[in-house]
């Protein structure tokens, strides 16, 4: 395979029963690492905490981690064959990982789909509010989500203010036609 085209990720591995990269590709370049450790401790945590289901081949299991290249979402799955055993592999196994790392894109593309204003990705270590914590399997906080708070009601205010300026409006004509009239009643009262 040489081809490496995708939108749902960004780098994909192959590696054997030792975590041992046999083939990868990251972001259309030749996968820069030997082995899984790469992938960060999230990816290790994930990986040990689903031994069977991994090694069964009945499921996948996938989960945050602090990679080499920053915050992504790191899956990994049993490559099983269609039908007889790979040639030259035999009862060896092989497991596919995928990633998909927090780019700037992608978070904009997640703040836009839940109307977070300048949604972006920060790091573990900034406490700027309001901000959502991205653990990985490991349970250590791979990078903080913040976003520019809204104030209660902002919205609708924003939505309403072109007609409550127009409502100001005639209530000033209103009074304004009011105090005219009574002005020239009570001076005509007066004569």
């Amino acid at each position: 395979v040489t081809a490496f085209d995708s939108k749902t990720y960004d780098g994909l591995v192959v590696l054997d029963e030792n975590q041992h990269v046999l083939w990868g590709r990251f972001r259309c370049q030749a996968y820069p690492g030997s082995d899984a450790r790469v992938f960060g401790s999230g990816f290790a945590a994930l990986t040990g905490a689903h031994p069977k289901p991994l090694a069964s081949g009945d499921t996948a299991v996938s989960g945050f981690s602090l990679t080499a290249f920053g915050p992504a979402v790191v899956s990994v799955a049993l490559v099983r064959p269609a039908q007889a055993p790979l040639d030259g592999v035999g009862t060896k196994r092989r497991y596919v990982v995928m990633t998909r790392h927090f780019t700037p894109a992608l978070v904009h593309g997640l703040g836009s789909a839940f109307r977070l204003d300048e949604l972006r990705l920060t790091p573990a270590s900034d406490k700027h509010k309001p901000y959502l914590n991205v653990s990985g399997a490991d349970h250590r906080v791979v990078a903080h989500l913040t976003w520019k708070p809204t104030l209660s009601g902002g919205v609708a205010a924003r939505a309403a203010a072109p007609r409550i300026q127009q409502i100001t409006w005639l209530i000033c004509a209103l009074v304004i036609i009011f105090v005219a009239v009574a002005g020239y009643a009570l001076h005509r009262l007066a004569q």
